[in-house]
């Protein structure tokens, strides 16, 4: 009796491994002929079918920009494909920025930085070198048009940008061949979008050349009033223009003019205006302005916001207005057709 109860048992217990074993196998084959997302990737890049389609979608671009009006082109050349995001804030001076821990960061991890150069962005000379990503040089591209030394903005030794005025973004015509690398890399990163950059970046140079074709008709007729500037940011615009610019009171936002070069200046009997730099320290173009009895006007060459008080009275929000803006502040000082 003992002995049938036991073999009855062991029976039982060889039953339900079995059973169990034929489940494991079942589900197995089922699942076995189901490849995963990472399954189908090799196997489509090896060139099985496997049955199952995965969507890829391209990632948007991520563009760094320096400066707020090469973050403007950016942003026109993107558009809804991709994300441009500035580095300096708006009214920041570029000539002596230190750079945060979370704009180190920015910069590794954007997927294009887009800066003017070490002449005007000196901060960013060695973190830049640190990246293996995309980074277009503005300064560096083939087609910036470079004024010559002596034209219209006067100047004098120890002070002068010279034909390397880093501020080449105040000429239309320097926005393109920087559209065209832009296009080019965000092309090249994101090619599903490749027709969309280079539609939006058509778009803009048309905008650009248009613009520059209005401004040297208008300036053909202007009346040459002579003025004196801050500081020397403005010879690719004075020089394409031809404007009457005699000199300026110190090489950058931060230095304070001299004593002599200051005595010189105030024997420019022929100044009609002084003008400022929106938002920095000009106390030596006040006191330029105020000694020859002139109007102290302002610039705005970054095309940062302008408050009265806590209201925004003006804004560029893309780079031709930025320079029709700028245009438009030159008239005020009779600057007329």
């Amino acid at each position: 009796m003992q002995t049938s109860i036991f073999y009855f048992r062991n029976l039982h217990l060889l039953s339900i491994v079995f059973s169990t074993f034929s489940v494991v196998l079942l589900a197995s084959i089922f699942f076995g002929s189901r490849p995963s997302v990472a399954d189908t990737s090799v196997a489509d890049n090896i060139g099985v079918d496997v049955g199952i389609k995965v969507d890829t979608v391209t990632a948007m671009p991520v563009v760094l920009a320096s400066i707020q009006p090469l973050a403007l082109l950016a942003q026109q050349v993107v558009g809804e494909h991709g994300s441009v995001n500035v580095l300096l804030p708006g009214q920041t001076s570029p000539h002596d920025y230190a750079l945060s821990v979370s704009d180190r960061q920015s910069l590794v991890s954007a997927d294009i930085v887009l800066w003017v150069g070490e002449a005007l962005e000196r901060f960013l000379s060695k973190p830049i070198r640190q990246r293996d990503k995309p980074l277009i040089t503005a300064m560096a591209l083939e087609g910036i048009q470079w004024p010559e030394e002596g034209g219209n903005a006067h100047h004098h030794d120890g002070h002068d940008h010279g034909s390397h005025d880093p501020h080449l973004w105040l000429n239309p015509l320097n926005h393109l061949p920087i559209i065209d690398s832009l296009v080019a890399e965000l092309s090249r990163l994101a090619p599903a979008y490749a027709l969309h950059y280079q539609r939006n970046g058509d778009a803009l140079k048309a905008e650009l050349i248009a613009l520059d074709q209005r401004l040297l008709l208008e300036t053909q007729g202007a009346d040459g009033a002579a003025f004196v500037v801050a500081h020397p940011a403005y010879t690719h615009f004075v020089a394409r223009y031809q404007l009457a610019q005699l000199d300026y009171v110190a090489s950058t936002p931060e230095r304070r003019a001299g004593a002599k070069h200051l005595y010189r200046l105030r024997q420019l009997a022929e100044v009609e205006c002084v003008f400022e730099d929106y938002g920095w320290s000009n106390a030596g173009a006040k006191q330029l302005a105020q000694e020859l009895g002139v109007p102290l006007l302002s610039l705005n060459p970054f095309g940062v916001e302008e408050k009265r008080g806590n209201q925004i009275v003006a804004e560029s929000t893309s780079i031709t207005q930025l320079i029709a803006r700028l245009w438009g502040d030159f008239q005020r000082c009779g600057i007329a057709k």
